[in-house]
Order: structure tokens, then C-alpha cells, then sequence
């Protein structure tokens, strides 16, 4: 039997725009919401909180819990590597803890890499590709 990975994901919106990764695959970039995997025993808020924290150096709070998706590689068309992942997604609603980072140009002050981490209008968000697809109308909703 293959373990099951459990990946806590940010759902960081400021400005209208969420933070997403940028990644590459045979069909073109898609992206994903920053992403942590947790650690046995620790909390899946305190995951969350610590990978974000470790790869920016800025602090997030962790709100509600707002979906929650299995994922099963042998499902969809994944590359063969990935043929054996088992994994529980957890999406929480998250927002910057200080007040250092109040607009999308303050991305800079983020430690992020620019190259993987993009910003994305809500409004495009239908025209791009983001995993998994039936998030977008849960934030859309969620989002007033």
C-alpha cells in the first residue's frame, strides 16, 4: 500500500489577484496555489504557515479550511514518475500576517522567486490553466 501525502495549499488573494505557482508541463504552463507538504504530527494550519514562511520570509495567517480534494495520479495523464502519488489537497483562505505586503508591486518584498510565482486576476483566472479546475468557481464564489 503507498502512502498518502497530505499537501496544505494557500489561497493568498490581495488586490483582486491570487498567488499562484507558475509550472511547465507537455501541454504548456499551469498553475497551482503555493503549496506545503506536512510533516507527521504537525498540524496542517501549522504546515501551512511554516512552508510559506520558509520559502518567503513572510508570515501568513491561516483562515478556513475552504476545499478539500483526493487526488489519485493513475486517474488523470500524469507523467510516469508521478504514476503512484496518493494525496489529500487541503485549501485554506490565508492572508498576509503583517501589513508590509498590501498590493501585488509589493511582491518584490517577498521572497519569492518571480520566476515561479505569479499573481493572476481573478478575472482570467477561466482563461488559464489551474489545477484542479472546479477551485476557480470555489474561490469565485467565496470571493466577493
Amino acid at each position: 500500500m503507498r502512502p498518502i501525502k497530505n499537501l496544505t495549499k494557500a489561497a493568498i488573494i490581495l488586490n483582486d489577484q491570487i498567488l499562484c505557482t507558475k509550472n511547465v508541463d507537455k501541454n504548456g504552463d499551469y498553475f497551482l496555489l503555493p503549496s506545503e507538504l506536512q510533516k507527521n504530527g504537525e498540524q496542517l494550519r501549522v504546515t501551512l504557515k511554516r512552508g510559506f514562511t520558509a520559502k518567503s520570509g513572510i508570515e501568513i495567517d491561516v483562515l478556513d479550511m475552504v476545499y478539500v480534494k483526493e487526488y489519485m495520479a493513475e486517474k488523470y495523464d500524469n507523467p510516469e514518475w508521478e504514476i503512484d502519488t496518493h494525496q489529500v489537497d487541503y485549501y485554506f483562505m490565508c492572508n498576509f500576517s503583517n501589513d508590509e505586503i498590501k498590493n501585488i508591486s509589493d511582491l518584490g518584498k517577498i521572497g519569492l522567486d518571480e520566476n515561479k510565482y505569479i499573481w493572476i486576476n481573478f478575472h482570467e483566472l477561466e482563461s488559464v490553466r489551474i489545477y484542479p479546475e472546479d477551485l476557480v468557481s470555489i474561490l469565485k464564489n467565496g470571493h466577493s
